[in-house]
């Protein structure tokens, strides 16, 4: 998919993978190694979580992963059907990460992949993901260009666009 059309804003693009570095970084500490923007992280600790058979450690991962794909889902349905909708898509973004960030700092530290602390990153990391997924399908628009950030983002953001796409046509007829 390239920019659809629209004219290329490499700096918009620029910003968006900055924001998404950082959105990674942040939650990997917060959420102690769950990553929600950059899915080879996520979909490495899921196989490593499966291979040792720690079910419950794998729940992170296997949410984030499905929050992403809903996520550029989502986004790239949004981009479809309405006027301004990169830019309240991206405002939609920053609400969903300012609403993860300020619950993370409500709830306070908890015990990461533990049991206990099992519900606190399945939430936060799983909105979280969605937010980047949906960004995914910004940020392409943005750059005007097809721009994946890492192979499994990237690939997992043109799943969510073809679902959208599917969705769309079933719509149509």
């Amino acid at each position: 998919m390239s920019g659809s059309g629209s004219t290329p804003r490499p700096r918009l693009g620029l910003a968006l993978a900055g924001i998404a570095g950082f959105t990674d970084a942040a939650a990997f500490v917060a959420l102690l190694g769950v990553f929600v923007s950059h899915m080879s992280g996520s979909t490495t600790r899921l196989a490593v979580e499966l291979g040792r058979t720690h079910w419950h450690r794998a729940v992170p991962f296997m949410i984030v992963i499905a929050g992403f794909t809903a996520g550029a889902f989502a986004g790239q349905m949004w981009l479809s059907f309405h006027p301004l909708a990169l830019r309240s898509l991206l405002v939609a973004e920053a609400g969903l990460l300012l609403a993860v960030a300020a619950a993370g700092l409500l709830l306070g530290h908890d015990n990461g992949l533990t049991e206990s602390g099992l519900g606190r990153v399945v939430v936060l990391g799983g909105i979280a993901a969605l937010a980047m997924g949906s960004q995914a399908s910004a940020a392409r628009r943005a750059a005007g260009l097809d721009v994946n950030t890492t192979f499994i983002s990237g690939m997992l953001a043109r799943a969510g666009e073809e679902l959208a796409a599917a969705a769309r046509a079933s719509n149509r007829g």
